[in-house]
C-alpha cells in the first residue's frame, strides 16, 4: 500500500497475511454453545503461515480449533446453567439443524504484487516534476 497526498508520499507499507475462521459448536442441535447471548462463542479467528507448508497450516488450524473448543465448552456450561435457572423461553426452536458435511476447496493464483518501491519513487518523481 502506497499512500500519497498532494504529491507527497505519506506512507508505504507492504503487508501480506493469511487468516482462517474456525467455528466450534459444543452440545446438541437443540442446545449448544451459541444459544442466546453466547452466539459469538463459536467463532475463532487467527493467522495462518504464509508459505504453503501443509503441516504448519494444519498445526495452526488445530490450535485454533483447540482454543475454540475450550472456549465453546465454557460457553456451553454457561448456556446450560442459564437455561436451567431462567424462565422457560418462548422460542423453543433448535439452535441448528444437523447437515451432511460438505467440503469446498478453491485455489487462485494471486495477481502479481505491485512494485512498491517503484510506486513510491514514481510518486516522488511526479511531485518533483510538478510546476
Amino acid at each position: 500500500m502506497v499512500v500519497a497526498s498532494q504529491g507527497s508520499l505519506l506512507t508505504s507499507t507492504h503487508v501480506q497475511i493469511r487468516t482462517a475462521d474456525v467455528v466450534t459448536r459444543v452440545g446438541s442441535p437443540a442446545l449448544d454453545n451459541t444459544h442466546g447471548e453466547s452466539r459469538r462463542s463459536a467463532l475463532r479467528s487467527g493467522n495462518l503461515p504464509l508459505d504453503n507448508d501443509a503441516d504448519a497450516i494444519a498445526h495452526a488450524l488445530w490450535d485454533l480449533t483447540y482454543r475454540g473448543y475450550r472456549e465453546a465448552v465454557q460457553a456451553f456450561l454457561k448456556v446450560k446453567t442459564q437455561t436451567q435457572v431462567n424462565a422457560k423461553e418462548e422460542d423453543t426452536s433448535a439452535d441448528f439443524k444437523p447437515q451432511t458435511p460438505s467440503a469446498y476447496l478453491e485455489t487462485k493464483e494471486l495477481p502479481p504484487s505491485a512494485d512498491q518501491h517503484a510506486l513510491a519513487a514514481g510518486q516522488l518523481l511526479w511531485r518533483r516534476q510538478r510546476p
